[in-house]
Protein backbone atom coordinates (compact mmCIF):
# COMPACT_ATOMS: atom_id res chain seq x y z
CA UNK A 1 0.00 0.00 0.00
CA UNK A 2 1.22 3.41 -1.18
CA UNK A 3 1.22 7.03 0.93
CA UNK A 4 0.67 9.02 -1.90
CA UNK A 5 1.84 12.62 -2.94
CA UNK A 6 -0.81 13.37 -5.57
CA UNK A 7 0.30 16.73 -7.54
CA UNK A 8 -3.43 17.28 -8.80
CA UNK A 9 -6.69 19.43 -8.09
CA UNK A 10 -10.37 19.27 -9.17
CA UNK A 11 -13.04 17.39 -7.84
CA UNK A 12 -12.36 14.92 -10.34
CA UNK A 13 -9.39 13.21 -8.58
CA UNK A 14 -11.63 12.88 -5.11
CA UNK A 15 -13.93 9.51 -6.23
CA UNK A 16 -10.49 7.83 -7.68
CA UNK A 17 -8.44 8.13 -4.64
CA UNK A 18 -11.81 7.09 -2.26
CA UNK A 19 -11.60 3.79 -4.96
CA UNK A 20 -7.96 3.31 -4.72
CA UNK A 21 -8.20 3.57 -1.10
CA UNK A 22 -10.90 1.06 -0.66
CA UNK A 23 -9.15 -0.96 -2.86
CA UNK A 24 -6.18 -0.82 -0.45
CA UNK A 25 -3.95 0.09 -3.04
CA UNK A 26 -3.34 3.62 -1.41
CA UNK A 27 -2.95 4.41 2.23
CA UNK A 28 -2.54 8.45 2.78
CA UNK A 29 -2.94 10.88 0.42
CA UNK A 30 -2.14 14.19 0.42
CA UNK A 31 -3.88 15.93 -2.04
CA UNK A 32 -2.01 19.10 -3.24
CA UNK A 33 -0.10 21.69 -5.95
CA UNK A 34 -0.39 24.83 -4.08
CA UNK A 35 3.40 26.20 -3.45
CA UNK A 36 5.24 25.34 0.15
CA UNK A 37 4.99 28.90 2.05
CA UNK A 38 8.07 29.98 4.36
CA UNK A 39 5.78 29.61 7.50
CA UNK A 40 5.24 25.93 6.43
CA UNK A 41 8.43 25.00 6.62
CA UNK A 42 9.30 27.17 9.56
CA UNK A 43 6.40 25.46 11.35
CA UNK A 44 7.33 21.58 10.07
CA UNK A 45 11.11 22.04 11.17
CA UNK A 46 9.50 23.13 15.02
CA UNK A 47 7.99 19.51 14.95
CA UNK A 48 10.40 17.04 12.67
CA UNK A 49 14.21 15.99 13.35
CA UNK A 50 15.67 14.25 10.28
CA UNK A 51 17.44 11.32 10.20
CA UNK A 52 21.66 12.37 10.21
CA UNK A 53 21.88 10.64 7.02
CA UNK A 54 18.86 12.84 4.97
CA UNK A 55 19.77 16.17 6.78
CA UNK A 56 23.40 15.50 5.19
CA UNK A 57 21.53 14.47 1.83
CA UNK A 58 19.51 17.66 1.87
CA UNK A 59 22.82 19.87 1.07
CA UNK A 60 23.83 17.94 -1.46
CA UNK A 61 20.23 18.15 -3.09
CA UNK A 62 20.06 21.49 -2.81
CA UNK A 63 23.75 21.32 -4.34
CA UNK A 64 22.40 19.50 -7.29
CA UNK A 65 19.24 21.48 -7.89
CA UNK A 66 21.73 24.12 -9.23
CA UNK A 67 22.45 22.25 -12.39
CA UNK A 68 19.05 23.02 -13.06
CA UNK A 69 19.19 26.93 -11.86
CA UNK A 70 17.96 27.98 -15.24
CA UNK A 71 14.55 26.29 -15.99
CA UNK A 72 13.69 26.57 -11.86
CA UNK A 73 14.20 29.99 -12.03
CA UNK A 74 12.17 31.04 -15.04
CA UNK A 75 9.20 28.30 -13.72
CA UNK A 76 9.40 30.33 -10.71
CA UNK A 77 9.40 33.84 -11.97
CA UNK A 78 6.28 32.81 -14.83
CA UNK A 79 3.74 32.48 -11.64
CA UNK A 80 3.35 35.04 -9.09
CA UNK A 81 0.66 36.22 -6.58
CA UNK A 82 -0.96 38.68 -9.57
CA UNK A 83 -0.67 35.68 -12.06
CA UNK A 84 0.93 33.74 -14.76
CA UNK A 85 1.20 36.60 -17.27
CA UNK A 86 1.85 39.59 -14.29
CA UNK A 87 5.53 40.18 -13.44
CA UNK A 88 6.28 40.75 -9.73
CA UNK A 89 9.65 41.68 -10.60
CA UNK A 90 11.38 39.44 -7.71
CA UNK A 91 14.81 39.76 -7.65
CA UNK A 92 17.14 37.23 -8.78
CA UNK A 93 17.94 36.42 -5.29
CA UNK A 94 14.56 35.85 -3.81
CA UNK A 95 14.14 33.30 -6.13
CA UNK A 96 16.80 31.50 -5.34
CA UNK A 97 15.64 31.76 -1.71
CA UNK A 98 12.45 30.01 -2.71
CA UNK A 99 14.11 27.04 -4.09
CA UNK A 100 16.04 26.61 -1.11
CA UNK A 101 12.64 27.15 0.95
CA UNK A 102 11.23 24.53 -1.84
CA UNK A 103 13.25 21.63 -1.47
CA UNK A 104 13.97 21.86 2.14
CA UNK A 105 9.98 21.42 2.97
CA UNK A 106 9.58 18.61 0.15
CA UNK A 107 12.19 17.12 2.01
CA UNK A 108 11.14 17.28 5.48
CA UNK A 109 7.16 16.77 4.22
CA UNK A 110 7.80 13.90 2.15
CA UNK A 111 10.04 11.89 5.35
CA UNK A 112 7.48 13.11 7.95
CA UNK A 113 4.74 11.63 5.76
CA UNK A 114 6.79 8.21 4.70
CA UNK A 115 5.23 8.65 0.99
CA UNK A 116 5.81 6.21 -1.47
CA UNK A 117 4.82 7.69 -4.59
CA UNK A 118 4.37 11.06 -5.64
CA UNK A 119 2.48 11.93 -9.11
CA UNK A 120 1.68 14.42 -11.22
CA UNK A 121 -1.92 15.03 -12.87
CA UNK A 122 -0.02 17.81 -15.34
CA UNK A 123 4.11 17.99 -16.26
CA UNK A 124 5.82 20.04 -13.93
CA UNK A 125 6.71 23.35 -15.20
CA UNK A 126 5.50 25.68 -12.11
CA UNK A 127 9.33 25.86 -10.33
CA UNK A 128 7.92 24.14 -7.31
CA UNK A 129 6.24 21.05 -8.83
CA UNK A 130 9.89 20.89 -10.74
CA UNK A 131 11.41 20.99 -6.84
CA UNK A 132 9.13 18.10 -5.56
CA UNK A 133 9.64 15.77 -8.77
CA UNK A 134 13.72 16.11 -8.15
CA UNK A 135 13.00 15.72 -4.41
CA UNK A 136 11.55 12.21 -4.82
CA UNK A 137 13.52 11.35 -7.64
CA UNK A 138 16.91 12.77 -5.41
CA UNK A 139 15.26 10.32 -2.42
CA UNK A 140 14.44 7.24 -4.51
CA UNK A 141 10.86 7.98 -4.54
CA UNK A 142 8.69 6.09 -7.12
CA UNK A 143 7.13 9.10 -9.77
CA UNK A 144 4.63 8.48 -12.16
CA UNK A 145 3.46 11.43 -14.09
CA UNK A 146 0.85 11.91 -16.49
CA UNK A 147 -0.73 14.14 -18.67
CA UNK A 148 -3.86 14.24 -21.02
CA UNK A 149 -3.57 14.14 -24.55
CA UNK A 150 -4.91 15.24 -27.50
CA UNK A 151 -6.92 11.71 -28.52
CA UNK A 152 -10.25 11.73 -26.79
CA UNK A 153 -10.10 10.34 -23.91
CA UNK A 154 -6.92 9.10 -22.97
CA UNK A 155 -3.61 10.39 -21.20
CA UNK A 156 -0.25 9.79 -21.04
CA UNK A 157 2.48 8.30 -18.50
CA UNK A 158 5.67 8.00 -17.75
CA UNK A 159 7.99 7.13 -14.98
CA UNK A 160 10.96 9.85 -15.65
CA UNK A 161 9.92 13.70 -16.72
CA UNK A 162 12.89 13.44 -20.17
CA UNK A 163 10.66 10.87 -21.02
CA UNK A 164 7.67 12.61 -22.28
CA UNK A 165 7.21 12.23 -26.20
CA UNK A 166 9.56 9.28 -26.19
CA UNK A 167 7.79 7.15 -23.74
CA UNK A 168 10.03 4.42 -23.27
CA UNK A 169 8.96 4.08 -19.41
CA UNK A 170 5.46 3.74 -20.51
CA UNK A 171 3.53 0.65 -20.14
CA UNK A 172 1.50 -1.05 -23.16
CA UNK A 173 -2.17 -1.14 -21.81
CA UNK A 174 -3.74 -1.79 -24.81
CA UNK A 175 -3.23 -3.55 -28.70
CA UNK A 176 -4.41 -1.74 -30.88
CA UNK A 177 -3.02 -2.01 -34.44
CA UNK A 178 -4.14 1.01 -36.09
CA UNK A 179 -6.33 4.64 -35.14
CA UNK A 180 -8.13 6.04 -37.50
CA UNK A 181 -7.23 9.44 -38.12
CA UNK A 182 -9.13 12.05 -40.42
CA UNK A 183 -6.54 13.69 -43.23
CA UNK A 184 -6.73 17.03 -42.34
CA UNK A 185 -4.76 19.78 -41.01
CA UNK A 186 -7.75 22.04 -39.51
CA UNK A 187 -8.94 20.78 -36.00
CA UNK A 188 -11.44 21.90 -33.33
CA UNK A 189 -9.75 22.48 -30.17
CA UNK A 190 -11.70 23.36 -27.15
CA UNK A 191 -9.26 25.71 -25.63
CA UNK A 192 -9.19 28.02 -28.65
CA UNK A 193 -12.71 28.11 -29.08
CA UNK A 194 -13.91 32.00 -28.90
CA UNK A 195 -15.33 32.42 -25.34
CA UNK A 196 -18.63 34.61 -25.47
CA UNK A 197 -18.26 38.05 -24.19
CA UNK A 198 -18.52 38.72 -20.85
CA UNK A 199 -22.19 41.02 -20.77
CA UNK A 200 -23.67 38.37 -23.13
CA UNK A 201 -22.88 35.81 -20.45
CA UNK A 202 -23.67 37.58 -17.58
CA UNK A 203 -27.43 38.04 -19.77
CA UNK A 204 -27.76 34.02 -19.51
CA UNK A 205 -27.01 33.43 -15.94
CA UNK A 206 -29.85 32.18 -13.72
CA UNK A 207 -30.90 33.14 -10.86
CA UNK A 208 -29.50 30.40 -8.78
CA UNK A 209 -26.16 31.33 -10.69
CA UNK A 210 -26.67 35.00 -9.81
CA UNK A 211 -26.93 33.77 -6.42
CA UNK A 212 -23.46 32.48 -6.54
CA UNK A 213 -21.15 36.01 -5.74
CA UNK A 214 -18.06 34.04 -6.36
CA UNK A 215 -19.04 33.46 -10.28
CA UNK A 216 -20.13 36.83 -10.79
CA UNK A 217 -16.75 37.84 -9.05
CA UNK A 218 -14.42 35.36 -11.79
CA UNK A 219 -16.65 37.11 -15.00
CA UNK A 220 -16.00 40.77 -13.68
CA UNK A 221 -12.02 39.99 -12.93
CA UNK A 222 -11.81 38.60 -16.50
CA UNK A 223 -12.90 41.71 -17.82
CA UNK A 224 -11.17 44.28 -16.37
CA UNK A 225 -7.97 41.94 -16.66
CA UNK A 226 -8.74 41.93 -20.72
CA UNK A 227 -8.37 46.44 -20.27
CA UNK A 228 -5.51 48.00 -19.42
CA UNK A 229 -6.71 50.94 -17.93
CA UNK A 230 -9.35 49.12 -15.80
CA UNK A 231 -6.58 46.66 -14.46
CA UNK A 232 -3.92 49.56 -13.55
CA UNK A 233 -7.13 50.77 -11.58
CA UNK A 234 -7.77 47.75 -9.47
CA UNK A 235 -4.12 47.17 -9.32
CA UNK A 236 -3.19 50.67 -7.87
CA UNK A 237 -6.22 50.46 -5.04
CA UNK A 238 -4.35 47.26 -3.95
CA UNK A 239 -1.44 48.37 -1.31
CA UNK A 240 0.03 45.04 -1.98
CA UNK A 241 -0.19 45.72 -6.14
CA UNK A 242 0.85 49.76 -5.75
CA UNK A 243 4.39 49.69 -6.21
CA UNK A 244 4.53 47.59 -9.42
CA UNK A 245 0.91 48.25 -10.76
CA UNK A 246 1.96 51.28 -13.65
CA UNK A 247 5.57 48.85 -14.25
CA UNK A 248 3.20 46.16 -15.26
CA UNK A 249 0.41 48.35 -16.81
CA UNK A 250 3.88 49.86 -19.35
CA UNK A 251 5.12 46.32 -19.75
CA UNK A 252 1.74 45.24 -21.78
CA UNK A 253 1.33 48.90 -23.43
CA UNK A 254 5.45 48.63 -24.61
CA UNK A 255 4.38 45.70 -26.00
CA UNK A 256 0.73 46.05 -28.42
CA UNK A 257 2.92 49.11 -29.61
CA UNK A 258 5.90 47.15 -31.03
CA UNK A 259 3.88 44.18 -31.59
CA UNK A 260 1.64 46.68 -34.03
CA UNK A 261 5.01 48.36 -35.36
CA UNK A 262 6.35 44.96 -36.18
CA UNK A 263 3.63 43.01 -38.12
CA UNK A 264 3.70 42.78 -42.32
CA UNK A 265 0.40 43.22 -43.77
CA UNK A 266 1.71 42.34 -47.40
CA UNK A 267 3.13 38.70 -47.46
CA UNK A 268 2.15 36.06 -50.37
CA UNK A 269 1.11 31.85 -49.61
CA UNK A 270 2.52 31.70 -53.03
CA UNK A 271 6.24 32.27 -52.16
CA UNK A 272 8.16 29.66 -50.84
CA UNK A 273 8.20 29.97 -46.67
CA UNK A 274 8.36 27.78 -43.29
CA UNK A 275 5.09 28.59 -41.05
CA UNK A 276 6.25 29.19 -37.36
CA UNK A 277 3.41 30.06 -34.99
CA UNK A 278 4.77 31.56 -31.66
CA UNK A 279 4.38 29.96 -28.44
CA UNK A 280 2.44 31.96 -25.94
CA UNK A 281 5.07 32.40 -22.99
CA UNK A 282 4.81 31.57 -20.18
CA UNK A 283 3.35 28.29 -21.26
CA UNK A 284 3.83 25.02 -19.75
CA UNK A 285 4.80 23.20 -23.18
CA UNK A 286 7.73 25.80 -23.44
CA UNK A 287 8.50 25.55 -19.65
CA UNK A 288 8.74 22.03 -20.06
CA UNK A 289 9.43 20.45 -23.14
CA UNK A 290 11.64 23.09 -24.70
CA UNK A 291 15.40 22.63 -23.92
CA UNK A 292 17.00 25.42 -24.61
CA UNK A 293 14.63 26.71 -27.28
CA UNK A 294 12.61 28.09 -24.34
CA UNK A 295 14.10 31.32 -26.12
CA UNK A 296 12.21 30.83 -29.12
CA UNK A 297 14.19 33.29 -31.53
CA UNK A 298 17.03 30.56 -31.05
CA UNK A 299 14.89 28.61 -33.36
CA UNK A 300 14.15 31.17 -35.24
CA UNK A 301 17.58 31.91 -36.07
CA UNK A 302 18.85 28.69 -36.87
CA UNK A 303 15.91 27.55 -38.93
CA UNK A 304 16.97 30.79 -40.81
CA UNK A 305 20.72 29.26 -41.59
CA UNK A 306 18.71 26.10 -42.20
CA UNK A 307 16.53 27.31 -45.24
CA UNK A 308 17.48 28.65 -48.61
CA UNK A 309 18.09 32.45 -49.09
CA UNK A 310 15.13 32.98 -50.92
CA UNK A 311 12.72 31.43 -48.60
CA UNK A 312 10.90 33.52 -46.08
CA UNK A 313 10.04 32.25 -42.44
CA UNK A 314 5.99 33.31 -41.44
CA UNK A 315 6.05 33.88 -38.24
CA UNK A 316 2.84 34.54 -36.41
CA UNK A 317 2.14 35.48 -32.68
CA UNK A 318 0.24 33.61 -30.62
CA UNK A 319 -3.21 35.38 -29.55
CA UNK A 320 -3.08 35.02 -26.51
CA UNK A 321 0.15 36.17 -25.89
CA UNK A 322 0.43 39.28 -22.88
CA UNK A 323 4.08 41.36 -22.32
CA UNK A 324 5.32 39.28 -19.87
CA UNK A 325 7.73 37.18 -21.78
CA UNK A 326 7.56 39.81 -24.72
CA UNK A 327 10.13 43.17 -24.48
CA UNK A 328 11.48 45.39 -27.27
CA UNK A 329 14.65 43.76 -27.41
CA UNK A 330 12.46 40.57 -28.52
CA UNK A 331 10.90 42.37 -31.31
CA UNK A 332 14.61 43.90 -32.17
CA UNK A 333 16.15 40.20 -32.21
CA UNK A 334 13.02 39.35 -34.83
CA UNK A 335 13.78 42.30 -37.00
CA UNK A 336 17.41 41.07 -37.25
CA UNK A 337 16.58 37.53 -39.55
CA UNK A 338 16.52 37.78 -42.64
CA UNK A 339 13.12 37.26 -44.92
CA UNK A 340 11.44 37.05 -41.76
CA UNK A 341 7.54 38.18 -41.80
CA UNK A 342 5.52 38.71 -38.51
CA UNK A 343 1.59 38.31 -40.04
CA UNK A 344 -1.19 39.79 -38.43
CA UNK A 345 -2.47 38.31 -35.61
CA UNK A 346 -6.22 37.59 -37.34
CA UNK A 347 -3.98 35.46 -40.24
CA UNK A 348 -5.24 31.81 -40.93
CA UNK A 349 -3.25 29.40 -39.24
CA UNK A 350 -4.74 26.59 -41.37
CA UNK A 351 -3.81 27.78 -44.65
CA UNK A 352 -0.35 29.46 -43.29
CA UNK A 353 0.34 25.22 -42.34
CA UNK A 354 -1.57 24.07 -45.64
CA UNK A 355 0.61 26.37 -48.36
CA UNK A 356 3.77 25.93 -46.56
CA UNK A 357 6.59 23.94 -47.31
CA UNK A 358 6.78 22.49 -44.10
CA UNK A 359 5.96 24.12 -40.62
CA UNK A 360 8.62 24.29 -37.64
CA UNK A 361 7.74 24.96 -34.21
CA UNK A 362 9.42 24.35 -30.87
CA UNK A 363 7.05 21.42 -29.32
CA UNK A 364 3.41 23.25 -30.69
CA UNK A 365 0.24 21.26 -31.13
CA UNK A 366 0.67 22.96 -34.67
CA UNK A 367 2.91 20.07 -35.51
CA UNK A 368 0.10 17.42 -34.85
CA UNK A 369 -2.16 19.58 -37.22
CA UNK A 370 0.72 19.56 -40.23
CA UNK A 371 1.75 15.63 -39.94
CA UNK A 372 -2.36 14.78 -39.30
CA UNK A 373 -2.53 17.35 -42.82
CA UNK A 374 0.35 15.16 -45.27
CA UNK A 375 2.95 18.12 -44.26
CA UNK A 376 6.29 18.07 -42.41
CA UNK A 377 7.38 19.50 -39.28
CA UNK A 378 10.41 20.42 -37.76
CA UNK A 379 10.49 20.47 -34.06
CA UNK A 380 13.12 22.19 -31.68
CA UNK A 381 12.00 21.16 -28.44
CA UNK A 382 12.91 17.79 -26.85
CA UNK A 383 9.61 17.39 -25.61
CA UNK A 384 6.21 16.87 -28.31
CA UNK A 385 4.34 13.81 -27.29
CA UNK A 386 3.79 13.42 -31.13
CA UNK A 387 7.98 13.14 -32.10
CA UNK A 388 8.18 9.89 -32.76
CA UNK A 389 5.27 10.05 -35.55
CA UNK A 390 6.11 9.78 -39.27
CA UNK A 391 6.69 13.22 -40.85
CA UNK A 392 7.98 14.78 -37.73
CA UNK A 393 12.09 15.82 -37.54
CA UNK A 394 13.96 16.99 -34.75
CA UNK A 395 15.98 19.82 -35.12
CA UNK A 396 20.12 18.98 -35.27
CA UNK A 397 22.81 20.59 -36.79
CA UNK A 398 23.31 17.77 -39.37
CA UNK A 399 20.14 17.41 -40.54
CA UNK A 400 19.18 16.55 -44.07
CA UNK A 401 17.33 19.21 -45.82
CA UNK A 402 16.24 17.31 -48.53
CA UNK A 403 14.53 14.63 -45.95
CA UNK A 404 12.80 17.51 -44.42
CA UNK A 405 11.40 18.83 -47.65
CA UNK A 406 11.16 15.85 -49.88
CA UNK A 407 9.86 12.79 -47.79
CA UNK A 408 5.70 12.90 -47.35
CA UNK A 409 3.89 11.96 -44.76
CA UNK A 410 2.82 8.13 -45.17
CA UNK A 411 -0.75 8.44 -43.56
CA UNK A 412 -1.29 4.78 -43.53
CA UNK A 413 1.77 3.98 -41.49
CA UNK A 414 0.57 7.33 -39.09
CA UNK A 415 -2.33 5.57 -37.95
CA UNK A 416 -0.50 2.70 -37.28
CA UNK A 417 2.62 4.35 -34.98
CA UNK A 418 -0.35 6.60 -33.95
CA UNK A 419 -2.17 3.30 -32.37
CA UNK A 420 1.40 1.78 -30.67
CA UNK A 421 1.40 5.05 -29.22
CA UNK A 422 -2.00 4.79 -27.93
CA UNK A 423 -1.19 1.54 -26.72
CA UNK A 424 0.93 3.39 -23.64
CA UNK A 425 -2.10 5.57 -23.01
CA UNK A 426 -4.54 5.33 -19.69
CA UNK A 427 -8.17 5.59 -20.91
CA UNK A 428 -10.02 8.35 -19.27
CA UNK A 429 -9.80 12.26 -18.09
CA UNK A 430 -7.09 13.03 -15.44
CA UNK A 431 -6.95 16.78 -15.76
CA UNK A 432 -11.01 18.61 -15.43
CA UNK A 433 -10.63 21.30 -17.96
CA UNK A 434 -10.40 18.25 -20.63
CA UNK A 435 -14.08 17.25 -19.87
CA UNK A 436 -14.71 20.11 -22.50
CA UNK A 437 -13.04 18.10 -24.78
CA UNK A 438 -16.59 16.64 -24.99
CA UNK A 439 -18.69 17.45 -22.13
CA UNK A 440 -22.13 15.93 -23.45
CA UNK A 441 -20.66 12.03 -23.03
CA UNK A 442 -19.07 12.80 -19.91
CA UNK A 443 -19.94 10.66 -16.78
CA UNK A 444 -17.97 11.07 -13.36
CA UNK A 445 -18.72 7.27 -11.99
CA UNK A 446 -17.60 5.94 -15.90
CA UNK A 447 -14.63 8.15 -15.78
CA UNK A 448 -13.57 7.06 -11.98
CA UNK A 449 -13.85 3.36 -13.13
CA UNK A 450 -11.25 3.79 -16.39
CA UNK A 451 -8.82 6.27 -14.55
CA UNK A 452 -8.93 4.03 -11.66
CA UNK A 453 -8.09 0.85 -14.24
CA UNK A 454 -5.57 2.17 -15.73
CA UNK A 455 -3.71 3.49 -12.82
CA UNK A 456 -3.76 -0.04 -11.21
CA UNK A 457 -2.37 -1.21 -14.77
CA UNK A 458 0.24 1.33 -14.41
CA UNK A 459 1.48 1.02 -11.12
CA UNK A 460 0.26 -2.69 -9.59
CA UNK A 461 -0.10 -4.97 -12.64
Amino acid sequence: MDNVWLHAKGEIWDPIIQTLQKKKYWGKVIKRTERPLIHELEEIKKNVDLPEQIAKNQYIFYEKLHEKMYILLNNLIRKTDWGTDRYNSSPFHELSNMVKIYSDFYTIYLFKEKISLVIFFISPHMGWDNILYETAKFFNIKTLLLDQSHIPNKFFHYFNFTDYGTFSTSRILDNLTEYKIEKKIEKDWFYTRKKPDIRSKLSQLTFNKLLSITRVKNYINRFIEKNDYLRLIKEFSSRERRAQSFFRFYIERDYKKELKKYIQTEYSLKEKYVYFPLHRAPEKSTSSWSGVYLDQILALEKLSRLIPDDWFIYVKENPGQTGASRGKLFFRRLKLIPNLVLTPLDANTFELTRNAQFVATIVGTVGWEAITGGKNILIFGWGAWYKMLPGVFQFREDLNFNDLVGKKVDHTMLQKKLATLINKCGTGIIHGQWINQSPETFSMEENTISVVRSLIKILYS
